[in-house]
């Protein structure tokens, strides 16, 4: 098995992520420092350190996470910011986040420790939907939707929402993103792009600034009624 898979499969870190901790040096097999990728292992015989602790496999689990705003969405933050990793340390496995959300960004987390199943979450070709809330400045007037649909050109190439569609003030929504006020407007949108800022950058472009944003699905998972700060296990769909 390659490292970088083995690593993903643990629990360690996503695929992306575990190849750049074997290139930092942090991974010692056998005694011996490895920092290039490709290297295989056999799980059974090596023995298999990240950071000095060791590595071994555990059952696959998934977790749901309500992300607060203010919250960083890394194990640690060098910055002194909230983190994720504040949230996990007393849950029994260890996992790490499934992709991000911005810093101001609310709402739907994934936690896992399958690195294959993450990535099938995230890698483009499989075009995972993601829903999004968001309380912007502006009205969804039919050019700016006929904009979004058919696309709009940003600074790292063209982007399209998949639909796009006018919420009400109702309590929930009021509760993730605010009530609307004069000039603005609640949207539901969806996408399956994972770009960084995507939905915020998309609908500037469309003349529609984001005030607040908040993601409610990801794939077949929703966010459903979990509190701000909640984190609940769910069966692993792997």
């Amino acid at each position: 098995m390659r490292l970088q898979k083995y690593l993903a499969s643990s629990g360690v870190a996503s695929r992306r992520k575990a190849e750049e901790i074997i290139a930092a040096g942090r991974v010692i097999v056998n005694g011996q420092v490895v920092s290039e990728l490709g290297v295989k292992i056999n799980p059974q015989n090596d023995t298999i350190l990240v950071d000095g602790r060791p590595v071994s496999q555990a059952a696959p689990v998934l977790y749901l996470m309500h992300k607060p705003r203010g919250v960083v969405t890394t194990m640690s933050d060098p910055q002194g910011r909230r983190c994720v990793g504040e949230f996990l340390w007393e849950l029994p496995q260890r996992v790490f986040p499934v992709g991000r959300l911005d810093y101001d960004v609310s709402g739907l987390l994934l936690l896992t420790n399958d690195g294959d199943f993450a990535n099938e979450l995230l890698h483009p070709a499989y075009e995972v939907s993601r829903v999004y809330w968001a309380r912007v400045r502006g009205e969804l007037l039919s050019s700016r939707k006929l904009a979004l649909l058919e696309g709009v050109q940003l600074v790292d190439g063209p982007g399209s929402v998949d639909s796009v569609r006018q919420l009400k003030n109702l309590p929930r929504v009021e509760a993730m993103l605010g009530k609307a006020g004069p000039g603005e407007t609640l949207l539901e949108v969806v996408v399956h792009e994972g770009r960084k800022h995507f939905v915020k950058n998309v609908l500037k472009a469309a003349d529609l600034p984001v005030l607040s944003l908040s993601r409610v699905a990801f794939g077949e998972f929703t966010l459903g009624d979990l509190a701000e700060g909640e984190i609940k296990q769910i069966s692993h769909a792997a």
